[in-house]
């Protein structure tokens, strides 16, 4: 009596049928889905016995609790297309990433690479294994005060190709649309994101959070490397494992040895000098790593106008070799690195490392600037640094001060002597400076100091010193200091501008710092010197590294020494 069935028993009975015919392939399609638990229960039975009997089975299905029991391997199927082929949890993981509304959802694929966007959150594939962790790939907003996140936008997939897509997402909270052009060439993901402004709105800031699996436990910025932190149950907050840099484009990942997953180099395009990025550790909850992309909108540029803005652009690169990684660090480090003859300085957030034949011989704040104002020192490693410019043997950068209406713009360019410093101070509104000092750290191994007017040891470091401690005793002005050592190529800072009032001055860091200071000091012969708007010459020396004699001296005896 089949025609009087209903279609959940002729399923059924036509299950019944097969699975008695002794079948060397097994093609199974929903018939799970109907019939009651008991039923269910004798049909799981069955499969698993020509599971052991090493059938073929091909299970079709939307119910992923028994996809993951009964399958060894799972394919998500698209429209027809083949999405991925991975065991049942990380596919199972991908689908449900993957589903959300289907206006706001695309998969795009390129070579090894895939990429899924749903509704304002991207999540990253290589060779059919996810490289972002659960969270995927996020944008935030910041407007007055608060964050306003992709994944509470109504997006839509506006264009779309294989390998490429437009999205749009609009803030439910927030005058603002967020476009995302995403597209994989040669392997790699490149991911441009603009906000669409729907009338004047004051956008002080974009983030971009990558997040990564807990797996990936070395880092690379830039030129340098390290591991990450472990994560401990009482980490409750995010912590920052390397800081924004001045002119790093580029960040990467690498897995631990017996991780199945790809070293993956992040990029972000250096047009925009107002952009960063960040590693680090989120927290013990949530269990992994977050590398951070950001704009900052300077206060001068707010609200932003009607209309589209492009604000960053990255490229996710997970098919890169780790020696094919060290080569790009390799060239990071050179294109902030100035030589002259075996004399190398680097330029690393506010400061220059000072190298000599492959030795670093410059400690603790290197070669650096400062200026006293309000009894506050602002430290140039404290400014915010914009992208460095290089023509030739020229390097330029400027860092903005944050709490302070001023700019320094920096050159630094090869000289006869040796390495030569120009700073230029550009002021906003009127300000008055105490004083400001240009300073060179160096090892410990340095023991005598030479200015214009005197010579002396350092003296031994004090552990229960904490303040730093001057070595000499006269003052007056002058144009050269410089500093010895049994072991070391001497280091000299020369000043050029021969009317100089600066003081040449050889320090003692605390103890715990451990390290000469030879520094230029300017001092107010009165009041705080006053700087009107514009710009201002504040410095111009040259550093000189076992080239440069020492100046002649005065007999040390008739100064006290």
């Amino acid at each position: 009596p089949v025609s009087t069935y209903s279609s959940g028993m002729y399923v059924r009975l036509g299950f019944a049928v097969a699975i008695h015919a002794n079948p060397d392939v097994f093609l199974v399609d929903e018939v799970l889905s109907v019939g009651d638990e008991e039923f269910q229960r004798r049909c799981r039975t069955r499969i698993g016995e020509l599971r052991e009997q090493q059938k073929t089975i091909v299970f079709v299905s939307h119910d992923l609790n028994i996809v993951n029991s009964l399958c060894d391997r799972v394919i998500l199927l698209n429209k027809g297309e083949m999405v991925v082929r991975r065991n049942p949890r990380e596919t199972i993981d991908f689908y449900l990433r993957a589903i959300g509304r289907e206006e706001g959802s695309h998969i795009l694929a390129g070579g090894n690479t895939e990429a899924a966007i749903n509704n304002g959150r991207l999540a990253l594939f290589h060779q059919e294994r996810e490289v972002t962790a659960s969270a995927g790939a996020v944008v935030s907003v910041e407007a007055m005060g608060q964050e306003y996140e992709s994944l509470y936008a109504d997006w839509r997939i506006f264009e779309h190709e294989t390998a490429c897509c437009i999205a749009q997402g609009t803030l439910t909270r927030l005058p603002v649309t967020l476009e995302w052009h995403t597209r994989i060439e040669d392997g790699r993901l490149v991911w441009a994101i603009a906000v669409i402004c729907h009338r004047p709105t004051p956008i002080s800031g974009l983030r971009v959070h990558l997040f990564l699996p807990m797996r990936y436990d070395q880092w690379l910025y830039g030129d340098r490397s390290g591991r990450f932190p472990d994560l401990l149950p009482g980490d409750q907050t995010w912590s920052l494992v390397v800081p924004a840099e001045v002119g790093c484009c580029q960040a990467a990942a690498l897995p631990e040895p017996q991780a199945d997953l790809p070293p993956l180099v992040i990029q972000i395009a250096p047009q925009e000098r107002h952009q960063s990025l960040e590693w680090h550790n989120t927290d013990y909850a949530m269990g992994m790593r977050a590398l951070r992309a950001e704009i900052r909108i300077p206060e001068r540029d707010q609200p932003l106008a009607t209309g589209r803005h492009d604000m960053l652009t990255l490229t996710l690169d997970p098919g890169m070799t780790a020696d094919d990684i060290a080569a790009l660090a390799e060239d990071s480090r050179e294109s902030r690195t100035l030589r002259q003859g075996s004399l190398a300085v680097r330029f690393e957030n506010g400061c220059f490392r000072v190298v000599h034949d492959g030795h670093l011989i410059s400690a603790c704040v290197h070669w650096y600037a400062s200026v006293l104002i309000g009894n506050l020192w602002n430290d140039s490693t404290s400014l915010r640094w914009y992208a460095i410019q290089r023509t030739g043997d020229r390097l330029e950068m400027s860092g903005a001060s944050r709490r302070f209406p001023y700019h320094q713009h920096w050159a630094l360019e090869t000289d006869e002597m040796g390495i030569r410093l120009s700073i230029v101070l550009d002021v906003q509104e009127p300000v008055e400076i105490q004083e400001y000092q240009v300073s060179v750290g160096l090892r410990p191994e340095y023991t005598q100091w030479v200015t214009d007017h005197e010579r002396g040891p350092f003296p031994p470091f004090d552990p229960a010193q904490m303040d730093w401690v001057h070595a000499n005793r006269n003052y007056a002005p002058g144009r050269q200091i410089q500093a010895l050592s049994s072991s070391l190529p001497s280091v000299t800072l020369t000043l050029l501008d021969r009317d100089s009032r600066f003081r040449m001055t050889a320090i003692n860091t605390g103890y715990q710092q451990e390290a000469r200071v030879l520094q230029a000091l300017r001092t107010p012969d009165g009041p705080p010197l006053r700087f009107e708007p514009g710009r201002h010459d504040l410095f111009d020396g040259v550093l000189s590294v076992g080239t440069t004699p020492s100046r002649t001296q005065e007999d040390p005896d008739s100064q006290g020494c």
